[in-house]
């Protein structure tokens, strides 16, 4: 229960790349991984998610995440 209440304050734009990468990276070359692993973070980064949690870490304060 303490490990789903940490997950479910985060990104549901970043953990659904993350266990994208997972569950793609048991089926790929290591470098195939983490080739793929940077697409996801490159398209991670474009969602307003990423900008939310940039912005909360400069102002230190708890990100407010819209799931967009």
């Amino acid at each position: 229960m303490e490990l789903a209440g940490k997950i479910a304050g985060k990104s549901l734009q970043s953990l659904s790349r993350v266990k994208k990468a997972v569950d793609e990276g048991l089926e790929r070359s290591l470098s195939e991984g983490i080739e793929r692993e940077a697409t996801l973070f490159e398209e991670v980064f474009q969602t307003e998610d990423a900008k939310e949690g940039v912005a909360a870490f400069i102002e230190k304060r708890k990100a407010h995440f819209t799931h967009k």
